[in-house]
C-alpha cells in the first residue's frame, strides 16, 4: 500500500500568549482588642498613606467586628450603624460609637490596604466617654453640704470650607464670625454623657435634612460644597430632665443670630443664609 502525502504544505501556527491583566489586589491585617463594659467612641483620627480606590472601593479601610456576640445577649453592640455587629471606618474624622456591656468582651479590628502598601496608615482611638452604671460605687451619705457636680463641657468639630476638619476647644465658636466659609458638617460631643443622650440633625442648603445624629459622629457632608443652612439639637433621657442644651449660629448674610436650645431649629432670618460658625453650651435647669 502506498501513502500518498498531501500536496499542501504544512503551516505553523504560532499562538499568541494569553495577554494577563494587572489586577490591583488588598492585604488584610486583624488584631484583637479587649474592652471592658462602657460606652466607647472609636475615631479614625489620621491617614498617613495616599488613599487608593480598589475594586470600586476606597482604601485603606478598618472594619470593626464584635467577637463572641449572639442575638440574645450580645457582648458588644454598635450604635453607629444599622449593623449591629460590623461597623466600617473608611475616612479620617468617622467615628463608631461600642456599648460594651460585658467586662470581657472583645472585638476584631480588620485593617485592609492596598498590597503594595506596607503599613495600613490609619490612626484609630479608642475613647472611653462613660462606665456602666453598676460599675460606679454608690456615695455614703455624709453630714454636709451636696456639691453640685459640674456641668458637662461641650466639644465641637468642623468641616469648615476651604479648611477641612477641625476640633474646637471647649466653650469657643466653631468656625469665624465674618468668615464667609461655610460649615459643611460638624460633631459634637458632651464629657460625661452616653452618645443617645444629645443628638443633633442639620438642613443643607439644597433643602436635604440628616437623621438625627448620635454623639460624636458626623452630621452634614463633606467634599461636596454644600453648606449647611439650618441646625438643631436635642437632649434625651436623664440629661434632658437636669439641663437644657443652647446654642446659637453665625451666618453670612444675617450674622449671629438669637440662641435657641432644646431642639428648636437655629437658621437665619434670610432664607438660604450658610451657617459660618455656631457655638454649644449646656445650662443646668433651675
Amino acid at each position: 500500500m502506498r501513502m500518498i502525502r498531501s500536496q499542501q504544505p504544512e503551516r505553523l501556527v504560532e499562538e499568541e500568549a494569553p495577554k494577563t491583566v494587572s489586577r490591583p489586589s488588598v492585604s488584610a491585617e486583624a488584631k484583637v482588642i479587649p474592652l471592658t463594659a462602657g460606652i466607647y467612641a472609636v475615631k479614625y483620627t489620621k491617614r498617613t498613606v495616599k488613599p487608593v480606590e480598589v475594586f470600586g472601593a476606597t482604601f485603606p479601610a478598618m472594619q470593626i467586628t464584635a467577637l463572641h456576640c449572639t442575638v440574645e445577649k450580645p457582648k458588644v453592640r454598635i450604635l453607629s450603624d444599622e449593623v449591629e455587629t460590623s461597623a466600617w471606618l473608611t475616612s479620617p474624622g468617622d467615628v463608631v460609637i461600642l456599648k460594651v456591656t460585658d467586662d470581657d468582651a472583645k472585638v476584631l479590628l480588620t485593617t485592609y490596604r492596598p498590597a503594595e502598601y506596607e503599613k495600613g496608615g490609619m490612626k484609630v482611638e479608642f475613647v472611653k466617654i462613660s462606665q456602666r452604671s453598676e460599675d460606679v460605687t454608690p456615695v455614703q451619705p455624709q453630714v454636709q453640704p451636696q456639691v453640685e457636680p459640674p456641668v458637662p463641657t461641650v466639644r465641637l468639630a468642623a468641616h469648615i470650607q476651604n479648611v477641612g476638619d477641625r476640633r474646637i476647644e471647649p466653650g469657643q465658636w466653631a468656625g469665624a464670625q465674618g468668615s464667609r466659609l461655610r460649615i459643611e458638617a460638624f460633631s459634637i460631643e458632651a464629657a460625661g454623657l452616653s452618645p443617645q443622650s444629645l443628638e443633633y440633625m442639620a438642613i443643607a442648603a439644597n433643602g436635604g435634612q440628616t437623621r438625627w445624629s448620635p454623639m460624636g459622629a458626623f452630621c452634614g457632608s463633606k467634599g461636596r460644597g454644600i453648606p449647611i443652612v439650618a441646625f438643631a439639637v436635642r437632649l434625651n433621657g436623664p440629661a434632658a430632665e437636669e439641663f437644657d442644651v443652647v446654642y446659637q449660629g453665625s451666618f453670612f448674610d444675617s450674622g449671629p443670630g438669637e440662641p435657641f436650645k432644646n431642639g428648636e431649629l437655629c437658621r437665619s432670618v434670610k432664607d438660604k443664609d450658610p451657617l459660618e460658625s455656631f457655638i454649644v453650651r449646656l445650662v443646668r435647669k433651675k
